[in-house]
This record gives C-alpha cells, structure tokens and sequence, in this order.
C-alpha cells in the first residue's frame, strides 16, 4: 500500500463514522457498477467471464444492501455491522 495511503487507513480502522461512510459510498458505487453492467451488450452477453462477474456483483449487492436493512432495523451492533460490510468489500475487490 502505498504511503500516502497509511494515514487514512489509520483513520478508518479508528473512526467508525468515518468507515461507516466509506462502506456507504461503496455500497453506492457498487450498485452503479452493477447497474451499469446489467445494460444490455452484445459482447457482455456473450463473455461468460463477464456474466459471472456479473453474478457476483450481484449477489454482493444483495448481501450487502439486506445488511444494511438488518443493521437500520437495529437487530445488530455497528460494529458487527461495520466488519461484515469489510468482508463483503474485500470480496468485491
């Protein structure tokens, strides 16, 4: 990791709002990006690579957006919250 990058990441692992609105945008562009892959391709739809990458996305999307329906509900602690939206993130990359 670059440098550069060490004094935000400290500050994520230690500022739970901050993470918080870090794991929002991704949520966010997330669903961009899979919205934006769902568009109908003549190439895209013939690339199996693409479909299952595709499904993928998706199917983090899904998990990630119930998380977040289940956190707003208040059935689970943020911090909980916060460490299952890392593991999604980190199986989007």
């Amino acid at each position: 990791m670059p440098l550069e990058l060490m004094p935000i990441v400290e500050r994520l692992m230690n500022d739970d709002i901050a993470l918080f609105a870090v794991v929002a945008t991704m949520v966010f562009v997330l669903s961009v990006l899979v919205s934006a892959i769902r568009r109908p391709r003549r190439k895209a739809a013939s690339n199996e690579l693409g479909a299952l990458a595709l499904e993928e996305l998706a199917s983090i999307e899904r998990d990630m957006l119930a998380l977040k329906e289940v956190y707003e509900a208040g059935f689970i602690a943020p911090r909980t919250y916060l460490a299952k939206m890392r593991e999604y993130a980190a199986r989007s990359l």
